[in-house]
């Protein structure tokens, strides 16, 4: 039989649906069915998880997607803690159970996790089209540089000043390290203040597939190297290897220290008067 006599019929039809979250490189697959399913070569885990139905509104950006699902899962148990720092994608398949095709009936991203109690968890997910409608970031003078640093129109690299560090100690929001390879400069004071830390989690020592990132907001170098982070050390652990990146204060002095000043998008003598004040002589 078709997908779609199956899909019309009251007796050979049996739907299920198959949700697949994308976190980095790793999926978590999961179905509706009593038994696991298979779909291009990949297997969705039967669990207990369901969804709200699609919504259409007339704006995207009120088109929520609710998945509920059971808490100890894997994907949700990452919103335990300091949630993910990349965006984890959803696309959601219909298919007749064993059918080869599933077409695809709903994709986006997971915007929030909400734990109703021990046992279950509703995933707030955003579509695509929502992403859309959202308000982009106007480029206007300043003194400030608008530009975020080690991106495209920085263009400074980052892997030429990433400072490889084991952790050595932790509290709830700080990290104390010791350098693994000879630092980068010896002017080292404050670098670290507005960067990031980053590293790979595994398990065993193997790459989960993604990558996680945590903001420093303060520097100490004495009487040991510690950074705080922006959000909690979960995730993080005494004798881990991660990498320390330098901040950016957006002022043309650190573009100098990163050999960038031609690339900086501030205008810093610009003056204190506005022509829009009201003062007839400008």
């Amino acid at each position: 039989m078709t997908y779609d006599s199956r899909e019309l019929s009251t007796y050979d039809g049996a739907d299920i649906r198959l949700y697949a979250f994308t976190l980095g490189t790793h999926t978590w697959r999961y179905c509706t069915g009593d038994r696991d399913a298979l779909f291009d070569g990949n297997t969705y885990i039967a669990a207990p998880i369901s969804d709200g139905g699609l919504k259409q509104k007339g704006q995207a950006t009120t088109d929520d997607f609710v998945v509920t699902m059971v808490s100890t899962l894997p994907m949700p148990l990452l919103y335990r803690g300091t949630p993910p720092s990349m965006p984890i994608k959803l696309a959601v398949r219909q298919q007749q159970y064993g059918d080869v095709d599933a077409p695809l009936m709903w994709v986006g991203y997971v915007s929030s996790v909400k734990f109703k109690d021990e046992i279950s968890s509703e995933i707030l997910c955003n579509s695509q089209t929502a992403f859309l409608h959202r308000k982009g970031i106007r480029l206007a003078y300043s003194r400030e540089c608008p530009h975020a640093l080690y991106d495209d129109e920085c263009q400074v690299d980052k892997t030429l000043w990433g400072e490889n560090v084991t952790i050595t100690g932790m509290s709830n929001v700080a990290i104390t390290y010791d350098y693994i390879d000879p630092p980068r400069s010896n002017n080292r004071s404050g670098r670290f203040v507005n960067g990031f830390v980053e590293w790979a989690p595994g398990i065993g020592g193997v790459p989960r597939g993604w990558t996680e990132r945590r903001s420093i907001q303060f520097q100490v170098d004495s009487p040991v190297a510690a950074v705080g982070l922006l959000g909690l050390t979960d995730g993080l652990a005494v004798g881990m290897k991660v990498t320390l990146y330098p901040g950016c204060d957006r002022g043309p002095a650190n573009c100098v220290l990163f050999n960038n000043i031609s690339n900086n998008g501030g205008f810093a003598f610009m003056t204190g008067t506005s022509p829009f004040d009201g003062n007839p002589v400008f």
